[in-house]
């Protein structure tokens, strides 16, 4: 059987590359890899298998690579490199093409396609969570895909997940469309171009109309200006109203005062939830007083429940509020959907806070970016992909049931009245960092499906009450701390990992309980339940 191309990258389960022997290698849907149909058990958290200059590589959910020539070779070098073995040329920043038949290339030589069916394609293999893709851009060491929904993703690597952009405006720049906020007034030579190709212009003559690709549209008359926001394109008229539209063919909005430049043609105006209408966050009449929310506006709420589409609350923070002594407690529900944005606190309430719920559902299928600092008695948070963004804390019980991406922080510390703790059921992707670590109380997180979490654990300076970090299921006997990797073994086989930020500041232990591996540090090393203490190789 002929030996898979060089530079041949396999990222999905079952799927096989054939070295110049004739050996099969793939990853199993466990994160092992397989050869011959053998598991090596020596492996584990496996995301990528590469083949380069005729050696086997794989790379882990730590981002750390270890390569063989033959099935018989042990993995090298022991504790893995972070220096990616596919080393191309990247495509030029700001490449950016449309449609079938072109590529970018990202700095691991990637390429990247978009198939016939309009899926996106790396190194010839579509990945199946993308679709209707017609745009592919490579940006800043970003490639970023657009769907036919105008809806724009990034990754940072083959291996990552994608990354929703909460922004109308296309985050890189697109040959031929106008700046965003760029705008004309009548008699000014050009016109605006949208993201879609389409021609947008002014006639100085006529009432001052609206042309589309040389066609006036008769629906306009007295504009004055016209601007593009945010993929969206905006025309003023004489009476001061802004209209808007995204394609040619939708329907010009209501007329508001509005100035989309700024995005508020009024001062910010506190506005407090009273629901009952249909509980859209865009509705005024479920405000108080009776107006929609716009950026910068100081908005609030107790009990009840909302509904927030897409950026309907993009540019505020929704505040939870409870009263004083109010029973029963304040308990909200935050229903998401589309490519949603959500900031949310509970920092300027009292500590009565703390006996408020907060359950916030991602619509499934859909990603939330969201800004959280919250502290009640408890905080659910389930549904599709939830894209931290920032710094975010949790103070009381929170369970979060959905996959986790993005850059941010999760911190977990511990108020007067409860604890920090967090129990994640979901994958979690490389670019977060969960800080552990309270003066006062425990800090504790629970880690469901160890075998999916990417993130790093940050234990915090010393002394702190650190509480607890469960993997949960695994069972090990013997762990290995090194370049801020903690390795978890069974016998000789790697069974979990996961990166810890250095400095440790902590006096690390590992328990082997019931309900799988406790690491517990800092001044309290209790681990609650009898265990088995895993000796740990630093």
């Amino acid at each position: 059987m002929a030996a898979s191309p060089n530079n041949t990258i396999i990222m999905t389960p079952n799927t096989i590359l054939t070295d110049a022997s004739g050996n099969q290698w793939f990853i199993d849907t466990a994160g092992q890899v397989v050869v011959d149909g053998v598991v090596d058990p020596t492996t584990g958290h496996v995301q990528t298998l590469a083949y380069e200059n005729g050696r086997v590589w794989q790379m882990n959910s730590a981002d750390l690579w270890w390569s063989k020539a033959l099935p018989s070779d042990a993995w090298g070098p022991t504790y893995g490199t972070a220096s990616s073995p596919l080393v191309g040329v990247a495509s030029p920043n700001d490449d950016f093409y449309a449609g079938v038949g072109g590529s970018v290339t990202d700095a691991d030589d990637n390429v990247w396609t978009i198939t016939s069916g309009g899926q996106v394609a790396v190194n010839g293999v579509a990945d199946p969570t993308t679709g209707r893709v017609d745009e592919l851009a490579y940006n800043n060491g970003l490639v970023w895909q657009k769907n036919a929904d105008n809806h724009w993703y990034s990754k940072s690597s083959a291996a990552a997940g994608w990354v929703a952009w909460p922004n109308g405006a296309a985050p890189v720049p697109i040959p031929g469309v106008s700046a965003n906020r760029s705008w004309i007034v009548p008699g000014e030579a050009g016109g605006l171009t949208d993201a879609n190709g389409n021609s947008w212009t002014l006639a100085s003559s006529g009432g001052g109309q609206v042309a589309v690709d040389g066609v006036v549209d008769p629906t306009t008359a007295n504009v004055v200006e016209m601007a593009l926001v945010n993929g969206v394109i905006w025309q003023e008229n004489t009476a001061g109203l802004w209209y808007s539209k995204v394609a040619p063919s939708d329907a010009w909005s209501a007329g508001t005062p509005l100035n989309p430049f700024n995005g508020s043609g009024r001062v910010p105006t506190s506005l407090t939830w009273v629901g009952g209408g249909n509980n859209q966050a865009s509705n005024a009449a479920d405000w108080s007083p009776g107006v929609a929310p716009e950026p910068g506006d100081v908005l609030s709420i107790g009990s009840g429940t909302i509904n927030v589409a897409g950026n309907a609350l993009a540019g505020d923070t929704l505040a939870i509020v409870s009263v004083a002594g109010a029973q029963p407690a304040a308990s909200t529900v935050i229903n998401t959907s589309g490519a949603a944005t959500l900031s949310v606190d509970s920092a300027n309430s009292p500590d009565y806070e703390f006996f408020a719920t907060v359950r916030i559902n991602a619509a499934v299928g859909s990603t939330l970016t969201l800004n959280a600092n919250l502290a009640t008695a408890s905080t659910t948070i389930s549904g599709g992909t939830v894209n931290f963004v920032g710094s975010n804390s949790f103070v009381g019980a929170t369970l979060i049931s959905a996959n986790l991406t993005g850059s941010g922080s999760i911190a977990i510390p511990s108020g007067n009245h409860v604890l920090g703790s967090i129990e994640v059921n979901g994958a979690v992707g490389s670019g977060l960092t969960f800080l552990m670590g309270s003066l006062n109380a425990h800090s504790d997180l629970t880690i469901d499906r160890p075998i999916a979490f990417a993130g790093t654990i940050e234990l915090g300076a010393s002394p702190v009450t650190l509480g607890h970090v469960t993997f949960t299921g695994v069972q090990a006997n013997s762990a290995e701390l090194l370049n801020g990797v903690l390795q978890l073994f069974k016998g000789a086989s790697v069974v979990d990992s996961v990166r810890l930020s250095e400095p440790y500041g902590q006096a690390i232990q590992l328990h082997q309980v019931a309900a799988g591996v406790v690491l517990t540090a800092g001044t309290d090393n209790d681990t609650g339940n009898a265990g088995t203490v895993i000796p740990l190789k630093a």
